[in-house]
């Protein structure tokens, strides 16, 4: 659990490196703060890619507020799909013990088990479908994801639907359940 905590720091620290990056790379030398816009080349009007910059240094920090709140929120949602993967493959492979490293504090189901472990490595993992997202990360929100995967032997979809909940130590599995 604690290498998927440090690959999600890790992916948020890229996400942060390359926003900045990104922004350093569209300030070209030569261009007009006060409107944005390039010097012309031959004859051409070029205009800047970035919106002009904050008047205020309210506004700067507000901006830059924004552009964290984005970070967390990719980081949360990378956090989130490993988990789903991770507790997946524990799914399928019927163990109790690894998918209770993953649920909730407060889960009170039982632990139900894959019928088909022997064929686990048969699933056909299709995709994944987000059906709910709390966008603030913040301690009990909740994110509610659908692994649809097509069982060995059949011919149509089943859905591997899981609750998260964001708890002290990240987010926990707080419900799961098949539906065809």
């Amino acid at each position: 659990m604690q290498g998927k905590r440090k690959r999600a720091i890790w992916v948020a620290g890229c996400l942060s490196i390359l926003f900045a990056g990104v922004c350093a790379g569209c300030a070209k030398e030569g261009a007009d703060p006060s409107t944005g816009q390039l010097p012309a080349v031959e004859g051409q009007q070029t205009e800047a890619v970035l919106p002009p910059a904050a008047a205020t240094e309210g506004e700067a920090a507000e901006e830059m507020e924004e552009v964290e709140e984005l970070v967390e929120d990719a980081a949360d949602r990378v956090e989130i799909d490993w988990l789903l993967e991770d507790f997946s493959n524990a799914y399928f492979a019927a163990d109790e013990d690894a998918i209770a490293q993953y649920l909730s504090e407060n889960y009170t189901g039982e632990i139900d088990l894959y019928d088909r472990p022997d064929q686990a490595d048969e699933v056909v993992k299709n995709s994944v479908q987000e059906l709910e997202y709390a966008e603030t990360g913040e301690i009990g929100d909740t994110c509610t994801r659908a692994l649809v995967f097509i069982n060995p032997g059949e011919d149509s979809y089943t859905y591997l639907t899981v609750e998260f909940v964001k708890e002290e130590s990240g987010w926990r599995v707080s419900f799961y359940g098949l539906e065809k």
